[in-house]
């Protein structure tokens, strides 16, 4: 078994971690930077069963031991920081923003953060670079694991080391079956969830229990070393945010951090000797404070920069001021509070974290009731921003639902003389779906909704995201299509991203089999050009624009613009058209581009949408009479 000391190459580690997730934040290379979580989470598990292993073998464990130096070790810097980013959003973010990050405070005080997040933060959770406290999910997997892991060691503890070790790879075993199953079936619960998690913690757990290494020469452990490296850097540099994650694709940057501290357990190789450099140690002892400065950070930048990602030099001075913040940090709260300079009273240290988590949760709960505090901004820059909340129709549905005719409906109530319509599309479809409902009820017309997010509405073609069906969207349209036929629905309207779905090779083949099919079965499609996607976050665009004093009316996309993008896709519609008369392509450009040829952000004083591509309720009511256009020359009433 291996012995528990002190490891500067672990330390060192800790810095290619944190370093690989700020590069990745921050935009600075590394497309799956976000790997050092993993590699944090295998390092925790490795320290945190070491100590407990030899703290159990020197008869000197007791859980209320390990659960106070945890405190000592993680609440201070996390409430300080959570407390200050409350203070920083006062004065930076909008009313709906500054309500969210109040209840993503509280979330994180009660342990829930990766909980939180998962509920609220995805394909519809808006923007996840604009919410400040999103990297705490992290934090709330492992405050978790704390928890409940002391115990089943506890329990363990009572058989042989075998049978603890056959216990723990039991348990990593189904939590990375669970894993690699709900990867495919629930990415955002798998991703964010204990879990489906856990097994990369108990993975450094088990190297606890691997057999001394016994090489007569440095050889072997250098070559084990530097694969090791390798294999973090590698899945850093090709990994990307669309790699279904984590999964089996977290096996290898887990494996290699695994292998790494394996090798540097006797001998200290070439790639330890690295890790084990003052600059690179000095990095990894930073590495908590510097995780959880960097994120809020780069976020209230993205806020004050309208959603959109600030020029490099910005990022890169966020960093250093992230460096700094976690440098003084470390030296007068992480340090203090671990090595017990101040409160080194058990008793104390409970009664001044229960009362700083109090004041907090006074703090947020307040802000939440005051619903963020609407009184600091102009009344027009909060009628704008308070469109990031309109959301309209956001119900998905998956294959099963749709062959047992269980999807949304909506438009006229129930009537079998009413005529039938089925939205089939992904988000933006579903973002149309208030202009698309109010014609219905206009008309008497019964709606059928069949959307997922991410998922291209069309026979015989499919894209892979993480927020999408991918390979299953296969089946599921399938599925949509026979439904659609059972129905006998009186049209469908077909609604997506296409400037998206385009690149595809089969999108034109699939997109005529999916026509003719409808057709066939005697169904009228309509098929709606996408939206101008704007470069920066509408709503907070928009209410920037109204507190610099700036002409609203002149906020958007230039139309020559919007149609360079979706050129491609517009000439497919346009083939498909003259082959099939009745097709009709529905343009909505008609309702938001002006004389000047720009496709606007805001009409009334309304914003047309929601985030920077997601139309608002008022975007989609805009495009109600195009609907009811539709309607009347289908003479569907």
């Amino acid at each position: 078994m291996i012995e528990f000391k002190y490891r500067p190459d672990v330390d060192g580690l800790r810095a290619v971690a944190v370093l690989l997730v700020l590069f990745f934040h921050a935009g600075l290379g590394f497309p799956g930077g976000f790997v050092g979580v993993d590699v944090f989470f295998v390092i925790s598990g490795f320290l945190i069963t070491g100590l407990l292993l030899k703290e159990q073998q020197d008869e000197r464990f007791r859980l209320s031991h390990f659960w106070i130096r945890r405190i000592r070790r993680i609440l201070p810097v996390s409430m300080f920081i959570v407390i200050t980013t409350l203070i920083v959003g006062f004065i930076v973010l909008l009313p709906s923003d500054y309500e969210a990050l109040a209840t993503s405070a509280i979330a994180q005080q009660l342990m829930l953060s990766n909980v939180y997040f998962w509920r609220n933060t995805g394909y519809f959770g808006g923007e996840a670079d604009l919410k400040p406290l999103l990297h705490t999910w992290s934090l709330g997997v492992e405050e978790q694991f704390y928890i409940g892991y002391p115990f089943v060691i506890v329990l363990l503890s009572r058989f042989s080391r075998k049978a603890m070790l056959s216990s723990l790879v039991a348990i990593s075993a189904l939590s990375f079956t669970l894993s690699v199953w709900g990867v495919y079936r629930y990415p955002s619960a798998t991703f964010y969830l204990l879990p489906t998690r856990a097994w990369e913690l108990l993975l450094g757990g088990i190297l606890c229990f691997a057999p001394k290494s016994r090489h007569p020469t440095s050889f072997a452990p250098n070559i084990l070393s530097g694969i090791g490296l390798a294999g973090i850097l590698a899945t850093a540099l090709c990994y990307t945010s669309t790699t279904r994650f984590p999964g089996l694709a977290a096996l290898l940057p887990c494996a290699a951090t695994a292998l790494i501290i394996y090798a540097n357990t006797d001998a200290v190789t070439w790639v330890g000797r690295f890790l084990s450099a003052k600059p690179v140690v000095f990095v990894g002892l930073i590495s908590y404070s510097l995780y959880l400065w960097h994120w809020p950070i780069l976020s209230f930048i993205r806020h004050l920069n309208c959603g959109a990602k600030p020029d490099l030099s910005i990022r890169v001075l966020a960093l250093a001021a992230s460096v700094c913040l976690a440098s003084l940090t470390l030296r007068y709260i992480e340090t203090p509070f671990r090595k017990r300079y101040i409160f080194a009273e058990t008793k104390k240290l409970l009664l001044a974290t229960a009362s700083a988590a109090s004041l907090l949760l006074l703090f947020s709960t307040t802000i939440i009731f005051c619903e963020g505090w609407p009184q600091r901004f102009d009344q027009r820059a909060i009628a704008y921003a308070s469109a990031k909340n309109s959301m309209g129709f956001r119900t998905e549905v998956n294959v099963e639902q749709v062959r047992a005719g269980d999807v949304p409906k909506f438009g006229a109530t129930p009537d079998s003389h009413h005529h039938k319509c089925l939205v089939w599309g992904d988000s933006h479809a579903m973002a149309l779906m208030s202009g698309i409902d109010a014609a219905c009820k206009s008309h008497h017309i019964r709606g059928l909704a069949a959307c997922h997010s991410a998922t291209a509405p069309m026979l015989d073609c499919y894209v892979m995201d993480r927020f999408g069906l991918s390979e299953r969207a296969l089946d599921f349209n399938q599925a949509i299509v026979e439904f659609a036929i059972s129905e006998q629905v009186d049209v469908c309207i077909i609604a997506a991203v296409w400037s998206t779905y385009h690149k595809h090779p089969d999108f034109e083949r699939g997109l005529v089999n999916t026509v003719l099919k409808l057709k066939a079965a005697g169904i009228p499609v309509a098929i709606v050009r996408d939206v101008a996607i704007f470069r920066d976050d509408v709503p907070l665009t928009l209410s920037m624009a109204v507190r610099h004093g700036q002409d609203v009316e002149k906020i958007g996309v230039p139309f020559d613009e919007y149609l360079k993008k979706n050129d491609l896709c517009h000439a497919v519609f346009d083939r498909l058209a003259a082959a099939n008369p009745s097709l009709t392509i529905i343009d909505p450009s008609s309702r938001f581009v002006d004389e000047a040829r720009l496709w606007r952000a805001e009409y009334s004083g309304e914003s047309m949408y929601r985030d920077y591509h997601h139309l608002s309720v008022q975007g989609a009511l805009r495009c109600q009479l195009l609907f009811e256009k539709l309607f009347d020359e289908l003479s569907l009433k």
